[in-house]
């Protein structure tokens, strides 16, 4: 079961991974917004230039209106850069940033009322691209050292020499896999 859920976790980090490669090679030239708006909460998604952002407003009335709302905006502009990002203040030189900051002034917009909390955080998509591919990488890699114990005849949990006792490890006690480890 352990095992199952490893693989399944891997599996999903895998899709992200490749989704966040996607979302990185989409942002060069372009800006992107992915908005979510309802009667408690206000997120957006922006990325563009190699950043990613995440801002988020949540309490009573942040917007005006009922209901769940979704918008999504995509533009292509060359010149678009992070010193011209949509969020102020932006993300810092390698394009890490967190700030904490409250809405000011009368009401605006879709707004009710000012002094909402709003926290942003930046980062660059090459961090969540490798982030991502952690799991899938140690995957591979003890993929590749199980079937590397496997072909030299070694146990498959300790790496003790089985071509002495080829159907049980004496160091761990684990079965060999298949039975005929070692045997010429």
């Amino acid at each position: 079961m352990r095992r199952r859920l490893l693989n399944l976790m891997t599996l999903l980090s895998l899709v992200l991974c490749v989704g966040a490669i996607v979302f990185y090679a989409r942002t060069f030239g372009h800006w992107e917004i992915a908005s979510s708006s309802g009667p408690r909460h206000n997120i957006n998604f922006y990325s563009w230039s190699g950043v990613v952002a995440l801002t988020g407003t949540v309490g009573d009335g942040v917007p005006a209106g009922e209901g769940r709302r979704w918008s999504h905006h995509r533009g292509v502009n060359p010149g678009y850069s992070l010193a011209v990002s949509p969020v102020k203040p932006g993300p810092v030189r390698w394009g890490f940033g967190i700030h904490v900051n409250r809405t000011v002034g009368p009401p605006a917009g879709n707004w009710r009322l000012g002094d909402w909390p709003v926290v942003s955080v930046f980062a660059p998509w090459w961090f969540v691209v490798a982030v991502t591919a952690a799991m899938p990488t140690h995957w591979l890699w003890r993929r590749r050292a199980e079937r590397r114990r496997q072909r030299r005849g070694l146990c498959p949990a300790c790496g003790y020499d089985l071509r002495a006792t080829p159907g049980r490890c004496p160091e761990c006690g684990s079965p060999a896999a298949g039975g005929t480890i070692g045997d010429p």
